[in-house]
C-alpha cells in the first residue's frame, strides 16, 4: 500500500456566534471577535483506496501551501504506516513548517492506518479506556448570573463537568467561582481557566482562595499567569495549580493524560 495522493479542501466557516474567552483581563487584544473563518480538511489517499482525514483548523488557507509544497512531497509514494518515520521527516522541516501542520498529516496517517486495520485509533494505540467523560467549557459569559444559568443548564443536560473561561479580573472571578458551585452543589467538577489572565500574585490569591473554600469539591484551576516562571511559582505554593507540562511530555504520555474532553455546545462548525 503506497500513498498515492494528499489534498486539503478548504472551506468557510460563516457567521461563527460572537463570543470571548480573553474576558476584560489586562491581556486583551483590540478589536472585534471574527464572524467568518476557514478550516481545511486535510485528506491522504492510497493506491488501495483508503484515505484518512484531518481538520488543519483556523487559519488553513495560510498553512495549507507550506504543507502541500514541502510535506506533501515527503509523503507521496510511501507507506502511509510508516508512520513514525514520516513524521520525522516532516518534523525536520519545522523551521519552515509550524509544527501543527506536521501534526495534521500525522493524525490524517492515523486515522487511515485504523481504518486499514478496520479497528478505531485508540486500540492501535493500546486501550486505556473507551469512553471519557464531557465537559461544558464555557465562553465569557456577561454576567455571574448567566455563569449560573449555563452551568446549571449543562448540568440538568448531563455533562459531567463544567468549565469557566471568567472575566480575568480575580476578584470578580471568585464571585462566579462561588456563584456557580453554590448553583451547582458540591460533588459536580469545575474548573477555572483564565486563559493566562492573571500575574503571578493574582494567581496565587485565586489558587489559595480555591483552596479554602472549594477543599475536597474538585474545581481546579487549569490556567495559571501568562509566564512560566510564575507558573512554576504558583504550582509550589499551591497544588490547586497544575505543573506546566511541556508539549513534549504531554505528546509521550497522551493516552495517559487524556481524562476528559473539552466541548463548546453549539459552537461546531456547521455539519457537511
Amino acid at each position: 500500500m503506497k500513498i498515492d495522493d494528499l489534498s486539503i479542501t478548504l472551506f468557510a466557516w460563516k457567521d461563527i456566534p460572537p463570543h470571548s474567552y480573553l474576558g476584560r483581563g489586562p491581556f486583551d487584544p483590540a478589536g472585534k471577535p471574527k464572524r467568518d473563518g476557514e478550516l481545511a480538511l486535510v485528506t491522504i489517499r492510497t493506491d488501495e483506496g483508503i484515505e484518512g482525514h484531518s481538520f488543519l483548523g483556523m487559519g488553513a488557507s495560510i498553512a495549507a501551501q507550506p504543507l502541500l509544497r514541502m510535506l506533501k512531497p515527503i509523503v507521496m509514494g510511501r507507506d502511509p504506516l510508516a508512520r513514525e518515520q514520516l513524521y520525522q521527516e516532516m518534523l525536520e522541516r519545522r523551521l519552515v513548517v509550524q509544527p501543527w501542520v506536521v501534526g495534521a498529516v500525522d493524525v490524517a496517517l492515523w486515522d487511515l492506518a485504523g481504518k486499514a486495520a478496520g479497528e478505531p485509533i485508540h486500540r492501535l494505540l493500546g486501550t486505556y479506556r473507551e469512553k471519557l467523560p464531557a465537559y461544558a467549557s464555557s465562553e465569557q459569559q456577561p454576567s455571574v448570573e448567566a455563569y449560573v444559568e449555563q452551568a446549571l443548564s449543562y448540568q440538568g443536560d448531563g455533562w459531567q463537568g463544567y468549565k469557566i473561561h471568567p472575566f480575568r479580573v480575580w476578584r470578580d472571578d471568585m464571585r462566579i467561582c462561588k456563584a456557580v458551585r453554590d448553583a451547582v452543589g458540591e460533588g459536580f467538577p469545575l474548573m477555572l481557566d483564565s486563559t493566562w489572565g492573571y500575574d503571578y500574585p493574582s494567581a496565587l490569591r485565586v489558587g489559595k482562595l480555591i483552596e479554602q473554600a472549594d477543599r475536597g469539591t474538585r474545581l481546579r484551576v487549569v490556567r495559571g499567569p501568562a509566564r512560566r516562571p510564575g507558573h512554576l511559582q504558583l504550582h509550589e505554593a499551591t497544588p490547586a495549580a497544575p505543573h506546566p507540562d511541556p508539549g513534549d511530555r504531554v505528546s509521550r504520555r497522551l493516552v495517559r493524560l487524556v481524562r476528559a474532553l473539552d466541548l463548546q455546545p453549539g459552537h461546531g462548525p456547521p455539519a457537511r
